[in-house]
């Protein structure tokens, strides 16, 4: 048998992060935020498809360099120990890619055919998609390489990975609370989709599928033509609802609904079960193991 040690280190720095990462990142974005031009003053949730994407980049920039700090300084790694390893990043991505796809074209057909939604309109736009792919691309990696590469990655070191898996999803939906039309429905749907991303790394040992996946998913999403976590974005087609309800999200788009959570179960399984046979090496090394007769 094998015995885990585990050690206090981990969630002691998960907590020495998030100071410096409300102040570094948001310092960051306040900075993209007036590179963008946009006004302090006035609603923020009102701005152009390149105000978001310059915001966001910053928004990047901040928790690249916050985490670069910490990897050096206070974890002693290198940046790529975060799981950014090329071994089957090629599939990986294209699972993820092509997971998000299928989920989302699978569930506006079923709002569609059962009338929660109407199609109204087809806008295509090479500018709008090329902007749209770099700001979810920016979107997930900044979000991945965080909750799952270092807070994950940091609670296995305290914790069972499956506990682990379980607070990082807690934190991953905690920090889309200040979103717009968030529900408990959103909350819930959000905490799947932080288990879903983060099985994908415990199961692969990488973060390129759940980034994969993480794009995927908000860029169909948006495509679409649901809002992302409460963002109104560019989409290819335009969809209406006659009353905003549990099962097509509302305003906070496809993953507040009922139906985004129901499809996100299936598909953990599906994770599960593809990769379970793959080696992998997510382990912390502090986390000691010993054997035991």
């Amino acid at each position: 048998m094998e015995k885990q040690i585990y050690s206090n280190r981990g969630w002691q720095r998960v907590l020495l992060i998030l100071i410096p990462y409300f102040l570094i990142v948001g310092g960051f974005n306040g900075l993209g935020l007036y590179v963008a031009g946009m006004d302090f003053t006035k609603n923020l949730d009102t701005k152009t498809s390149e105000q978001t994407l310059i915001v966001m980049s910053f928004t990047l920039l901040g928790t690249l360099v916050l985490l670069a700090i910490f990897l050096k300084y206070v974890d002693k790694k290198k940046f790529s120990d975060l799981g950014l390893n090329w071994l089957h990043a090629g599939k990986d991505i294209f699972t993820g890619v092509w997971l998000g796809l299928v989920i989302m074209l699978i569930g506006l057909t079923v709002l569609l055919f059962t009338g929660q939604l109407q199609i109204t309109d087809f806008s295509y736009s090479t500018y709008e998609i090329l902007i749209a792919i770099l700001l979810f691309i920016f979107v997930s990696v900044n979000e991945e390489i965080f909750i799952r590469g270092y807070v994950l990655q940091n609670l296995m070191v305290s914790f069972n990975k499956y506990i682990a898996l379980v607070v990082s999803s807690l934190l991953f939906s905690l920090m889309h609370i200040f979103n717009s039309d968030l529900d408990l429905a959103g909350i819930i749907s959000l905490f799947l989709a932080g288990l879903l991303l983060g099985l994908c790394y415990l199961r692969t040992g990488s973060l390129w599928l759940p980034i994969a996946l993480h794009f995927s998913w908000n860029f169909f999403q948006c495509l679409f033509g649901f809002n992302v976590s409460g963002q109104d974005q560019y989409s290819l087609i335009t969809t209406t609802y006659n009353e905003a309800n549990i099962w097509n999200g509302g305003k906070f788009g496809f993953e507040g609904s009922l139906l985004g959570s129901l499809f996100q179960i299936p598909t953990i399984v599906y994770v599960y079960l593809k990769y379970r046979n793959r080696p992998v090496n997510v382990s912390p090394t502090e986390v000691a193991v010993t054997n035991v007769e």
